[in-house]
């Protein structure tokens, strides 16, 4: 069976019918700024760019045109929002929540304004926030957060009794699956279905992502299994 790894959003939601099982069909990361507006949804990346050395404030303008807000209405059964790095509030019919980062809101089917909750600084402009959106159709998800592995610091080589989905940010490095080796960059979408055995056992840099359990299966055990402690693994998908 060949690795549930997606490079992009768009093969994601592309996935062949094998892989009905992954839960998730959307996964975005966005940037909340400066610009006094409300962005209504995704925006679309401008189709014309000033040069940045014959108009260079231009330019710098069009880089920094970031709106402070954002609406997020859903388009799957469920979309949960996840401050990756700053601060943000989350305002919906459900209330009003201010997080930072590891924390997480879900989004009611009405939709929820996310906004950029950081101080202006001394010149008035606030630094940037990141958010990710993951939109998708789990029944319960039992786990979210953002994790950190790097040389010195390797993500053992496990399994568990449900899947798991890694959405990755930040650096480069050697994924082991299911005995195989496979090269994972920032913006890479694993699905590790029940008892498929995954981890990252030397990497050579610094990598970030956010990792998303589903709910559990089989013997419903949590957290990491290991072969030689919980017994050969059962794959299901």
């Amino acid at each position: 069976m060949p690795v549930p790894l997606y490079a992009t959003r768009e093969e994601l939601k592309n996935r062949p019918a094998s892989e009905a099982w992954v839960d998730i069909d959307d996964v975005e990361f966005f940037t909340l700024g400066n610009a006094d507006r409300v962005a209504e949804g995704e925006e679309p990346v401008p189709s014309e760019w000033p040069d940045p050395v014959s108009d260079p404030e231009a330019s710098l303008h069009t880089t920094h045109n970031i709106p402070v807000a954002r609406r997020v209405v859903p388009t799957t059964p469920k979309e949960r929002l996840i401050v990756v790095a700053g601060e943000a509030v989350v305002e919906s019919e459900w209330g009003r929540v201010t997080l930072k980062k590891m924390q997480w809101v879900d989004v009611p089917p009405s939709g929820a304004v996310v906004r950029n909750n950081l101080n202006p600084g001394p010149e008035g402009h606030r630094g940037q926030v990141e958010i990710a959106r993951v939109a998708g159709h789990w029944s319960e998800a039992i786990r979210t957060a953002i994790f950190t592995f790097g040389p010195g610091r390797p993500c053992d080589y496990h399994y568990h009794d449900g899947d798991e989905y890694w959405f990755v940010f930040r650096g480069h490095f050697t994924l082991k699956y299911r005995g195989e080796d496979i090269e994972v960059r920032p913006g890479a979408i694993l699905a590790a279905g029940m008892g498929e055995e995954h981890g990252v056992v030397d990497p050579s840099e610094t990598f970030e992502g956010i990792g998303f359990a589903t709910q559990l299966e089989g013997e419903g055990r949590d957290g990491h299994l290991w072969r030689t402690v919980h017994g050969d693994p059962v794959e299901t998908r």
